[in-house]
């Protein structure tokens, strides 16, 4: 007897071992995730000093001769984020201010668009000369649409990005950021972000310049531009990571308190009837429990999909997607302890071998997935 129930904790002993590594792995590899630089500056050089600045422009200056452009005009261009808001999925909207300063000799035309605006409202504040230059500001209210990758939800980072074009397509020029407008234009200072600036559910990790080469297969009616193919255009980012507390205690805690609940009718569920009968787990009580948990999963999952509305699997999804089949077998082995006396995998030792591997192959299934996503 003694030698049973010490193999039965040894082989306890293991399912809880295995589980915890799984477990500890996961939390592992999304830290590691989480603290690595974003990739999401892939494709963008990056201007967050004078010194990049004037190496763009050196850089710029052989495209456009080689263009057969000329010699460019530079457009200092800054911008001051005052709010943003996720008015969807897939939509922001934002309001603040956007600048540029003009060299007067070149008597170039004034305004910026936002390109990916689908709604942009521009309000000129102040015009202003400054030497030989003038300075113009608008104030700006726009509704973006980008797209997000959700994938990771709620490990998820973002970047909002405001492209911003010159208002002449003809014009030999090129925006450049008014680094010279910020007090510090490292990313990590967050340069261009208001000071009471509020993202609910979201905090803001860095913003920064960049520009980004751009081939269009049109020339927007315009022949002179037919033969380059390829520009740079000027944007300001703004890096997001999300608040994971709230998603994990709405979102994710309710999956893993049906795991535990399906576990425990599983656990003390026995075709021992005096067993049965001390617990009082008969096989309608069993199956009505884990009806009930198929619907509050289903429920919860249609709750998670209707907010994030993201058109593929999100990491927190897997809980709900996992808890299916989790529910089903269960189902199914209680039904053939019941009703299938010769199958010894189910019933020997009153069913252990599946209990132990409940949790591991959980765990080693959700590792994984985060291996996948991560």
């Amino acid at each position: 007897m003694s030698v049973n129930i010490k193999r039965r904790s040894t082989a306890w002993f293991f399912s809880i071992g295995f589980t915890a590594i799984c477990l500890a792995l996961i939390v592992f590899w999304i830290y590691r995730s989480y603290a690595t630089p974003p990739a999401t500056r892939a494709g963008h050089t990056v201007l967050t000093t004078p010194a990049d600045v004037t190496a763009f422009k050196a850089d710029y200056d052989q495209f456009a001769e080689a263009a057969g452009w000329g010699e460019p005009i530079y457009i200092p261009t800054g911008m001051f984020i005052q709010s943003i808001e996720f008015t969807g999925p897939y939509n922001v909207r934002a309001t603040g201010y956007i600048w540029q300063r003009y060299p007067i000799a070149a008597n170039l035309a004034q305004g910026v668009v936002l390109p990916e605006a689908e709604r942009q409202d521009l309000t000129e504040v102040y015009r202003v000369q400054q030497g030989d230059e003038e300075l113009v500001g608008w104030y700006f209210v726009v509704n973006v649409r980008q797209p997000f990758d959700y994938r990771r939800y709620p490990f998820d980072r973002q970047d909002v990005r405001f492209r911003i074009w010159y208002t002449d397509f003809e014009a030999n020029t090129e925006l450049v950021p008014d680094l010279a407008a910020y007090t510090d234009a490292s990313p990590a200072r967050t340069p261009g972000i208001d000071e009471d600036f509020l993202l609910e559910g979201w905090d803001v990790t860095e913003t920064f310049f960049s520009v980004k080469d751009v081939t269009y297969n049109s020339d927007f009616g315009f022949n002179s531009l037919a033969s380059s193919g390829v520009d740079r255009e000027l944007y300001f980012n703004v890096s997001i990571e999300r608040d994971v507390v709230t998603p994990l205690l709405t979102q994710g805690l309710s999956p893993t308190v049906v795991f535990i609940l399906v576990f425990v009718t599983f656990l003390f569920f026995s075709k021992d009837h005096e067993r049965r009968g001390v617990f009082g787990l008969s096989w309608n009580g069993v199956i009505g429990v884990l009806s009930g948990s198929f619907f509050a999963t289903l429920v919860a999952q249609a709750g998670l999909r209707n907010q994030i509305k993201s058109d593929g699997f999100v990491f927190l999804e897997s809980l709900h997607i996992l808890l299916y089949p989790t529910i089903l077998t269960v189902a199914i082995i209680t039904t053939l302890m019941v009703a299938a006396p010769e199958q010894k995998a189910v019933h020997q030792a009153d069913g252990l071998l599946p209990r132990l591997l409940y949790w591991p192959l959980i765990g080693l299934t959700l590792l994984l997935v985060t291996l996948v996503l991560f």
